[in-house]
């Protein structure tokens, strides 16, 4: 396809006057109208720059050059200044580039302030589950200062005493995206290493230390931390998560239409049954067939995520609150709470 530009020069009425504002008596001009035009550059018809002004008059559709005479005389008697849309190219370009910076600050701040509610959520977590740790924990760390050192470090709780927490240091060389969708290799990495992993013993004041509620204290590595390995080195915690042979459900994503929606979750723990739906806030009806088999996701083996969706209708775009139940084939329950609302939701074992 051919493209042509299109630029050049033009001109554009942006002052008229009668002749006799300044005593010309012409023959030729008579009565009609005196002009100035502003002379500019354009592109694609659009005013670039003022290259000039343009003095005439109008004698029914035509234009009729003046006199150098008339100029000079208008000139003095009269100034008249470029409009600023005389300019509107780079007028337009500045609010093009404005409109875009603006957008990026905006989105930049709406994904900051995002970010940063659900870092001051998960760190309430944190420091809820630190009340009710048991050996089944495990507790990913990030280094306050070094994050070539975050990828798959992680303290097992070994035992718990009254003052006291005994941990195991995990460096399972994990990458940060399979260490969050794979629960099992972290276990497996434990199981197969436990014999000879380091212990330190700390306090609930020293892992209360590792939790910093600022995201950006966090995301800038400002944060004090604590020295969990007493090593010298501190670290934060970025969430503590129990692993053992039930399932471990992980959010996805939600699918909201009309009064349609669908929550999409993962299950990268042991294989289960969903067995019931019940709703705590809300009135969402859930329609998918219960009993429902969950099989255990493996992205490190297969490389892709099966998943699965839970679906309802009548929902009405507001928060809501539902607990999954689950039961494993020797007949353990689980429950997990779903909290959330069109945009988001949060997945949380209980008790």
């Amino acid at each position: 396809m051919f493209f042509r530009i299109v630029f050049g020069t033009y001109s554009f009425r942006i002052k008229s006057f009668d002749p006799k504002q300044f005593g010309i008596v012409d023959e030729e001009i008579g009565n009609n109208p005196i002009e100035v035009r502003q002379k500019c550059f354009h592109l694609f018809y659009i005013p670039c720059f003022g290259v000039g002004k343009v003095y005439v008059f109008r004698k029914g559709d035509e234009l009729f050059t003046l006199s150098e005479e008339i100029i000079q005389r208008i000139k003095a008697k009269k100034r008249v200044r470029t409009p600023f849309y005389t300019f509107s190219a780079f007028i337009l370009a500045f609010l093009i580039l404005f409109i875009d910076f603006a957008t990026y600050e905006w989105n930049r701040s709406s994904s900051h302030s995002y970010y940063s509610d659900k870092h001051e959520q998960q760190m309430e977590r944190n420091l809820r589950i630190i009340g009710e740790l048991d050996t089944t924990h495990y507790i990913k760390l990030l280094s306050a200062q070094y994050p070539e050192t975050d990828n798959g470090l992680y303290a097992k709780v070994h035992s718990v005493e009254k003052n006291f927490i005994v941990i195991q240091e995990l460096r399972t060389g994990l990458s940060a995206y399979r260490e969050q969708k794979v629960s099992h290799l972290i276990k497996d990495y434990y199981l197969k290493n436990k014999d000879h992993l380091r212990t330190d013993t700390i306090t609930l004041n020293d892992l209360k230390n590792a939790i910093c509620m600022s995201y950006d204290s966090v995301f800038n590595r400002q944060a004090k931390g604590s020295d969990l390995f007493n090593n010298g080195k501190f670290y934060v915690i970025e969430y503590i998560e129990r692993i053992d042979d039930g399932p471990t459900l992980r959010v996805d994503y939600p699918s909201v239409y009309q009064s349609n929606i669908d929550l999409h979750i993962s299950n990268f723990g042991g294989e289960c049954q969903l067995v019931k739906i019940e709703n705590i806030v809300g009135d969402i009806k859930w329609e998918t067939q219960l009993p429902k088999k969950l099989k255990t996701d493996d992205l490190s083996y297969t490389g892709g995520i099966t998943g699965f969706s839970i679906d309802g209708t009548n929902y009405q775009n507001e928060d809501y609150s539902i607990i999954l139940h689950l039961k494993t084939d020797d007949g353990t329950k689980y429950r997990y709470s779903v909290i959330g609302d069109f945009e988001d939701f949060v997945v949380e074992r209980l008790k």
